[in-house]
């Protein structure tokens, strides 16, 4: 029964430079600010449950999306912005796709500097501008999958992040971030994440970061709503590593983007795999 449902009801949890990371404790300078669009996608079969048993379910799951970033600096401690998945497409193989917007997420960041660490406190809000159930066809006569592009609900998220500039040269300046985090669901449990992240500049023109982050379900397994189960990131948890690389085209303040990201431990109720992703930004 396990199988069936998760073959025919689940949908993945998969969920720049430096000053881009809307997770760091950096702020924009008032009227700075970075906006990013980028296309990424996933490609799995290897399903999770909340018990962390995997499930080869012999036809891949798809998720392609179409992001828009951007933030900007209205006050000297204040830095807002959006995270919008403009387009999400998900499709088994043997289904057609559900095509839609994602949820919108709009936060606020506000910090200071202190000995150097610069502490930012970071809150979100994420509307549900998806469609939380959307049933498409499948190649089964009389079946349908719902791949909903949002989760129905309005999640309010919590987090600190604290970040300091490296001592390395002037020509390869660096930096580090942690950050940690509480998602207050509405509807559904609360969700914990960390994360924590490397990044270097090569001359001004590359950067490159390496990151790795979690999420935790606190609750008992016992005591998941199954009506978020398999949907809805109800009890999904993963430790995720990431690289990304981005480059400066010259004489322009246009950056060209690319991410991937892999979950690899402690992996509950989503699709395991590899995301890859490419993107252009702009800086001012």
């Amino acid at each position: 029964m396990r199988w069936a449902l998760a073959a025919l009801c689940t949908c993945a949890s998969v969920a720049g430079p430096r000053a881009a990371h809307a997770y760091s404790g950096f702020l924009k300078a008032p009227g700075e600010g970075y906006a990013k669009v980028s296309y990424s996608t996933i490609t799995s079969n290897r399903f999770y449950d909340t018990e962390g048993d995997l499930f080869d379910l012999g036809s891949n799951f798809n998720q392609q999306n179409v992001m828009l970033y951007g933030e900007v600096g209205v006050l000297p401690y204040l830095t807002l912005g959006l995270n919008a998945p403009v387009l999400r497409l998900n499709s088994f193989e043997t289904s057609r796709t559900a095509a839609g917007v994602g949820d919108l997420q709009l936060f606020a960041k506000s910090g200071l500097e202190l000995y150097t660490i610069h502490a930012a406190l970071i809150v979100a809000a994420e509307l549900p501008t998806g469609r939380s159930e959307y049933l498409v066809d499948t190649d089964f006569e009389g079946i349908k999958s719902n791949l909903p592009t949002g989760d129905g609900e309005t999640n309010f998220w919590l987090r600190l992040a604290l970040s300091r500039s490296l001592p390395t040269p002037d020509w390869i300046p660096a930096y580090v971030s942690a950050d940690v985090g509480y998602n207050l669901r509405t509807k559904y449990h609360g969700q914990l994440q960390a994360g924590f992240e490397l990044g270097v500049s090569v001359l001004g023109y590359v950067w490159l970061q390496g990151s790795v982050n979690a999420q935790f379900a606190p609750t008992p397994t016992e005591d998941l709503d199954p009506s978020g189960v398999f949907l809805f990131g109800e009890g999904t948890e993963y430790v995720a590593g990431g690289f990304s690389a981005s480059a400066n085209i010259p004489r322009t303040p246009l950056w060209v983007t690319f991410d991937f990201r892999n979950t690899f431990a402690n992996l509950r109720n989503l699709y395991a795999g590899s995301n890859f992703g490419v993107g252009l930004a702009a800086s001012w």
